[in-house]
């Protein structure tokens, strides 16, 4: 591409004829025009234009690098852009929540394992077999138990955020459980934990489905959303190289109509 840098424009008069002359920096060409030349020197400025329009383009591989180039669209594609940073953002947020929901189901089905454990302690109690000094070797795991689920409850966290700090024992009516005495009469309390606790966790899961489902909608969306963003902003490559190039070559020929060697 031949890009001229005008350094010297001398107006001089040829008869009634205004001849403009223009001497590029440092060449051994001179260039005249008349009233015909003016109107060559006009489309080959034009040409310039758009070959500098067309470099600009191509180096971003987009139609629209500026407001001037298609107001209109450029509205719309900045619309389109800014939900689909929303969309973004909200898709990320819900992947957020559903890993703390999983993570949720995961300490609630730690804590229904103590529960079934605690059951199968209490159903060994009162088999009939142990006496009272061996239900309080299994009064020891049971307290162990316990213990536990109340470090569930203070100590299970995601971001630092407790997932099930009302799981303790005292709110699960286990406070001062014991397998000691009567050990019968306590499996039925301990089926009604296991009982709430399995449908905590089944809404949990729930949740986190319903998420799933939000999630997968929402990414959809954004994909036919940044198809049409992109069918709006991105440029066609082959196209503007076609047009680049037939611009190149028109330049080059206005460049030879109105140069002149002195």
């Amino acid at each position: 591409m031949l890009v001229l840098s005008w350094v010297l424009a001398v107006q001089v008069s040829a008869g009634d004829i205004g001849t403009s002359v223009f001497v590029p920096h440092g060449s051994n060409l001179m260039i005249a025009s008349g009233s015909a030349g003016s109107v060559t020197l006009t489309h080959h400025s034009q040409t310039y234009d758009r070959i500098q329009a067309h470099i600009r383009k191509l180096s971003s591989a987009q139609r629209i690098t500026r407001a001037a180039d298609d107001p209109a669209g450029l509205a719309v594609a900045e619309k389109m852009n800014a939900h689909l940073r929303q969309l973004k953002r909200e898709v990320m947020n819900a992947h957020d929540y559903r890993n703390f929901l999983n993570y949720k189901e995961a300490v609630i089905a730690e804590n229904i394992d103590h529960i079934q454990r605690l059951r199968e302690l209490a159903m060994r109690a009162a088999g009939g077999i142990f006496s009272t000094s061996d239900r309080y070797l299994l009064q020891a795991e049971v307290e162990q138990l316990l213990r536990q689920i109340d470090m569930n409850a203070k100590n299970s966290s995601f971001n630092k955020k407790t997932v099930v700090p009302g799981l303790t024992v005292n709110a699960l009516g286990l406070n001062g459980f014991s397998v000691v005495e009567s050990p019968a009469s306590k499996i039925g309390r301990l089926d009604e934990v296991q009982r709430s606790l399995i449908d905590l966790r089944t809404r949990s899961g729930l949740q986190s489905s319903a998420l799933q489902l939000q999630i997968d909608g929402k990414q959809y969306y954004m994909l036919n959303l940044q198809d049409s963003e992109s069918t709006i902003r991105d440029l066609d490559i082959a196209e503007a190289l076609t047009d680049f190039s037939k611009d190149v070559v028109l330049y080059q020929t206005q460049t030879g109509l109105i140069l002149h060697t002195k």
